[in-house]
């Protein structure tokens, strides 16, 4: 047997167990040029089995995510469980867990869910230029916009939020990408404002105005108003306010005080991420001890990938 025989064999059988009919085509799959080069030699044929298994685990991971978002929405965290997750997903249990290592981990990717959202929202604001507190006002608003649709719930999501080793907290390692995709958009508002803000404020605001930004969120759970216009009117006059502040940082007088206060907060803040990493470890190897000795542990891909949702509505690796 040559060469191009024994590969057109190899190919012929994925790695999962799964069968190619005699002559059927793999399908075609374009593989990125750091895998070919550090992976696999030059020449050799990928395996369609695996890479057919790797896309319908991140399908899988996808159907989840979709899933735990929908319920969060209709019926808060505490009815959310990581079972009923699975089971409206129609895959098994600990296929869901392979995915995400907890339910917080499913809250956190609410987190972001909203800041992507707020960013899109946010950017005819920024289209439409102004001045700080113009550009500010308009992106608080686009925040609670964002926000609206968990309101209900919202007092639930701030207890997770809140414990300094979840991994739904804003400031938990989980969340650098969230918690970034939300500061560069307060970096645009810095940016784009006309007249410009201080230049020795430039690096250290956008962190400042997210914060506040936590700020305005947790008096927003709080708000029982109607379309909570409580919240909305601290908006509007906190803005104005921030945008006073940043002024008189022009002054010779309140330049030394402005550079102690960002020097306050850029340590506190260094401190924080320092203490909540250590912790987030520390979680983090609990949660997945307490998998493997509960038998919700992970899954490897092969296996994953059958508890896809099956064209009958069921899974193939079941509830």
């Amino acid at each position: 047997m040559d060469e191009a025989e024994t590969r057109r064999d190899v190919a012929r059988e994925a790695p999962d167990g799964d069968m190619l009919a005699a002559g059927e085509v793999p399908e075609a799959v374009e593989v990125p040029e750091s895998e070919s080069d550090e992976v696999r030699g030059a020449d050799e044929v990928p395996e369609p089995g695996a890479v057919r298994g790797a896309r319908e685990v991140r399908d899988t991971r996808a159907l989840v995510r979709a899933t735990a978002l929908r319920l969060f929405r209709e019926r808060g965290y505490a009815a959310t469980t990581m079972r009923l997750v699975a089971q409206e997903a129609g895959v098994a249990t600990g296929n869901a867990y392979y995915h995400f290592a907890s339910k917080d981990h499913l809250v956190q990717e609410l987190y972001l869910d909203v800041t992507q959202d707020h960013a899109r929202r946010s950017a005819a604001v920024l289209a439409a230029g102004g001045d700080l507190p113009t550009l500010l006002r308009g992106v608080l608003h686009a925040g609670l916009d964002a926000f609206a649709g968990y309101h209900a719930f919202g007092t639930e999501f701030v207890t997770v939020a809140i414990r300094p080793t979840s991994a739904a907290s804003p400031f938990s390692p989980a969340s650098r990408g969230a918690r970034a995709t939300s500061e560069d958009v307060f970096r645009q508002v810095v940016d784009a404002a006309a007249p410009a803000v201080p230049r020795h404020l430039r690096a250290d605001l956008p962190e400042l105005l997210w914060l506040a930004q936590l700020g305005v969120t947790l008096f927003w759970v709080h708000d029982g108003s109607p379309d909570q216009r409580r919240t909305r009117a601290l908006v509007d006059g906190a803005a104005p306010l921030v945008g006073r502040l940043v002024s008189l940082a022009r002054l010779p007088v309140a330049r030394r005080v402005t550079d102690d206060l960002l020097h306050l907060v850029r340590e506190a803040m260094r401190v924080e991420d320092d203490d909540v990493e250590r912790a987030g470890d520390a979680s983090g190897r609990e949660t997945a001890d307490a998998h493997v000795v509960g038998g919700g542990g992970a899954r490897r891909a092969g296996t994953v990938s059958a508890d896809v949702r099956s064209p009958g509505g069921g899974s193939a690796g079941g509830a």
